[in-house]
């Protein structure tokens, strides 16, 4: 299944999530493809689910979210959620690494579509992230600019991310922000990232 299908499945349909909010998965790869790492930021005691490892992004507010998606289109829908995984984004960490800022400027993140999790006792509460490749050189040099809902970021490797929220275990003595857990749980996120990349290398060679 590509990563955009349970986007279009999701939207498709009247939406009754009781709360909703979008956000990006900065995944840096090495030139080889090798060890994808996944930018996770460290929330602060102030803001929810204090001290987890969340992505940047948070919820729709009201201009976004009017009406939900009762007659949206998928794709209206979509971008929605985009622009408001952008707006938050630059609000938590400021500038993202060049190779993302050009994904997310010539569409390229947003062609993939997003995966959209669902959490809470009812599944009312849906969390669309949308996939961004960085290069590992930019992310090594790179360092975000956080406001105050978080002290600390960190790439980390996404098999150890993934084992975490699939086991409830913690990264660096910290859980994983609900988010994350069920995005990896309810998803493959790195899978078409992965052909992405194998792809370059075998018309590169």
């Amino acid at each position: 299944m590509a990563l955009n299908e349970p986007m279009a499945e999701s939207l498709s349909h009247s939406d009754s999530s009781k709360k909703r909010g979008a956000g990006l998965l900065l995944v840096s790869f090495s030139l080889q493809g090798l060890h994808p790492r996944i930018l996770l930021l460290l929330r602060s005691a102030t803001s929810g689910h204090p001290f987890t490892w969340g992505l940047p992004g948070g919820n729709l507010d009201e201009a976004d979210d009017a009406g939900g998606d009762h007659g949206r289109s998928s794709s209206s829908s979509l971008s929605v959620s985009f622009a408001a995984a952008l707006r938050e984004t630059s609000e938590e960490i400021g500038a993202v690494p060049p190779s993302a800022a050009t994904e997310l400027a010539n569409g390229t993140a947003l062609a993939r579509g997003g995966m959209v999790t669902h959490r809470g006792k009812r599944l009312q509460k849906k969390y669309v992230v949308f996939a961004v490749k960085c290069d590992d050189e930019e992310t090594s040099k790179w360092t975000p600019t956080l406001n105050d809902e978080h002290t600390a970021f960190g790439w980390f490797d996404a098999a150890d991310v993934a084992q975490a929220a699939n086991n409830g275990t913690e990264i660096q003595g910290r859980r994983l922000h609900p988010v994350v857990t069920a995005l990896f749980v309810q998803h493959k996120p790195l899978d078409l990232l992965r052909v992405e990349v194998e792809q370059r290398e075998t018309v590169t060679v």
